[in-house]
Order: structure tokens, then C-alpha cells, then sequence
């Protein structure tokens, strides 16, 4: 057997557990014989079943002719705040098997829907504006995760990272923005920005490694896009109140620093409160009754781990890859993602007396 018919048979295991060579074969459109053939190294791939068997096996035509990775991960950033408006690369472990996590969900989503408006990120800020207005409407920054899958077909997810404020992914079937849950929406707003910039530019690398003037550029990047100059310069901030202030900042989707700094560069007085945005938005921002506190909604959002509905839809639908869909939805009784098809997983459901100790309940 040769290293392509290796290559192929190994991949057919891991990817459709259960298909044979034949049907293999017939889902390419080739003779059962011919493919044997192939594999046996007695005939070679035509350009069309090369492809075929690509988008089957959901690799590249490389990793089949030469046995390259065949779900390559690239990396736009890997971000570490620290806390004065500054990042510096972060390399821990932990973002690390993060990313490891959604790669491997992403490459179990064999039927994972593709989104229907997807379109390149502008280089220049105030496109990637108007995009969002058209393609989501003027409160984007409101729902921005919403706003950029649906107008880029981009995905946001939001998990654990401690310490790193976000990165972003190119993958085989998707380009995805990852930022840490918390419940300061701001700062993950920011990030957001500043990841599209990295994916307008293509910054993408197998270890992450952007140089300082990459960072800056993204960062302009992220304050244009935000805080776009005229939006600043039709307020009179001389005469504005702290009420206005709060609900510029709750508009903008922005803190009360990322402002101070675009003015500051702007060489415009800021306006002056001793109230931290979170707090600006509770003095001010009312949801006209009690039992709508928009302030506690977007926390609420900002903390809670997410995953696009396309990626969770196809795990759905994958009884065998249960696991990875507990492991995105944080399931108090998850398994980890190991990444594991096996029927198996299906013999290994938790008993009644895990889960009501997982939900702190008693069974009688």
C-alpha cells in the first residue's frame, strides 16, 4: 500500500467511521476498483477525484498527494492584556488546549452549515462600519458577536481564557474571533475590533507571532471602527453631562478609557467623571421597567459562553461527537474534548446519580 492510500484509509476511519472503501468510492464517483487501484499505488488520482475525495475526507489536495496537516491551524494573534492598553503574545498552555478544543469541534462539524452572506473584512475601518450598518443595522454594536457572523460570516465564540484578552482562528471551514467571558463588555467589544483587523490584513501564522507594529495597526484599527472621529466631534463635550457621557459610551459598545485615550489623541479634552463605565451605565442606562435591567442583560451576555448556533446545529445532528457538544455548551458533567467518534460515547452516559449531584439535587 502506498503513503497516499495510507493516507486515505486512515482519514476515511477518522472522519466517516463506518464507510467502507466502496461507498467511499461511489460517493467520488469512481469505480470501487479504481480507487483500490490508488490505493495500492497501481493508478494515479485524476484532477476531478483528487478534489472529490478532498471535500469527502475534508482535507486539503496537498495533505493527499504529500501528507501535510490535514485540518491546519493558523493563528491571526494570541493576545495577554496587561492592563494599561497594552498586549503582549500569550503563550500559556491553557489558550493552547483552548484552541485545540475548537479546532477539533470544528473539524468533527462534518455537515456544518455555511453562512450565506459571507464577504471579505474592508481594510479600511469605515467600510467595516458601513458593512456592519448594512448587514446587521445601527445598534451592531449592541450584539457586535451577531453583527460580525452574520455580516462576515466570521464566527465569535466566548470561553474561559484567563489572562488573554482574545485571538483569532483560520481553519479549514471557518475563520472564527475568540474572546474570554466577562461580564465588562467592552473590553471584549475592543478585542473583537482589533481581531478584525489582524483578519483584513490576513495576519494569520502557525504560531501567532505579530509584531508590535501589527498590534498598533490593529489597535488604530479597532479605535476608528469604534470611535470614529466624527461621531466624537459632533458632541460638545465641554457642556455634555455625565448622563450624555454614559450613554455615548453605552451606544459605542466602548469604556470610558478607550475613549480617554482616542481623545487624548485627538487632542480633545475629555469629559471628567469619577465613575468607571459599568457604573456610569447603572447611573444611567434604565430599561424603562423593572423587569428590564439592560445593564445586567449585557453583562449577562458578555459572561456566558458562546458558540455559533451553525457549529453547536452540527453537533446536533452527530450523535458521536457528543462529548465536544457538552464541552461547548459547558455542561456541568462534561467529558473534555478529546476529540473521540466512537460509539462508545454513547455507552458512557452519565447515571441519574451524576447528574443530580452535578445540579446539587438529591434523588430519593
Amino acid at each position: 500500500m502506498t503513503d497516499i492510500g495510507v493516507r486515505l484509509l486512515q482519514r476515511l476511519e477518522e472522519v466517516l467511521p463506518g464507510i467502507s472503501q466502496s461507498e467511499l468510492a461511489r460517493r467520488v464517483d469512481m469505480d470501487p476498483s479504481a480507487l483500490s487501484r490508488v490505493v495500492n499505488g497501481k493508478r494515479a488520482l485524476a484532477s476531478r477525484e483528487l478534489i472529490a475525495l478532498a471535500q469527502q475526507l475534508r482535507v486539503s489536495t496537498d495533505w493527499i498527494l504529500l501528507g501535510e496537516d490535514p485540518f491546519p491551524v493558523q493563528v491571526a494573534a494570541r493576545h495577554d492584556y496587561l492592563g494599561n492598553g497594552s498586549y503582549v503574545r500569550d503563550t500559556s498552555e491553557s489558550v493552547a488546549e483552548t484552541v485545540r478544543g475548537i479546532a477539533r469541534a470544528y473539524e468533527q462539524a462534518h455537515s456544518i452549515a455555511p453562512w450565506p452572506n459571507q464577504q471579505p473584512v474592508p481594510t479600511e475601518p469605515e467600510k467595516t462600519r458601513a458593512a456592519l450598518e448594512a448587514g446587521y443595522g445601527l445598534n451592531w454594536q449592541r450584539h457586535f458577536a451577531d453583527a460580525v457572523e452574520q455580516t462576515f460570516g466570521i464566527d465569535v465564540i466566548k470561553v474561559d481564557l484567563p489572562g488573554s484578552s482574545g485571538l483569532s482562528l483560520k481553519l479549514p471551514n471557518a475563520i472564527v474571533i475568540v474572546v474570554p467571558t466577562e461580564a465588562f463588555w467592552a473590553r471584549q467589544n475592543w478585542t473583537i475590533a482589533h481581531e478584525l483587523e489582524h483578519i483584513a490584513a490576513g495576519q494569520f501564522t502557525r504560531d501567532g507571532d505579530l509584531s508590535r507594529a501589527e498590534e498598533n495597526a490593529a489597535n488604530k484599527y479597532a479605535a476608528d471602527l469604534l470611535l470614529p472621529v466624527p461621531s466624537i466631534r459632533k458632541i460638545d463635550w465641554k457642556s455634555a453631562s455625565e448622563e450624555d457621557l454614559a450613554r455615548f459610551l453605552w451606544d459605542a459598545g466602548v469604556s470610558i478609557e478607550a475613549l480617554n485615550v482616542r481623545m487624548t489623541y485627538l487632542r480633545t479634552e475629555a469629559p471628567r467623571t469619577s465613575l468607571s463605565t459599568a457604573r456610569l451605565a447603572r447611573k444611567h442606562i434604565s430599561g424603562g421597567s423593572a423587569l428590564h435591567d439592560p445593564v445586567a442583560e449585557r453583562m449577562r451576555e458578555a459572561a456566558a459562553r458562546r458558540f455559533p448556533v451553525r457549529l453547536l446545529a452540527a453537533h446536533e445532528t452527530n450523535p458521536r461527537t457528543t462529548r465536544t457538544l457538552e464541552w461547548m455548551l459547558g455542561a456541568p458533567f462534561e467529558s473534555g474534548v478529546d476529540g473521540t467518534e466512537d460509539d462508545d460515547l454513547m455507552q458512557e452516559a452519565p447515571t441519574l446519580d451524576v447528574l443530580a449531584d452535578a445540579f446539587g439535587l438529591k434523588v430519593q
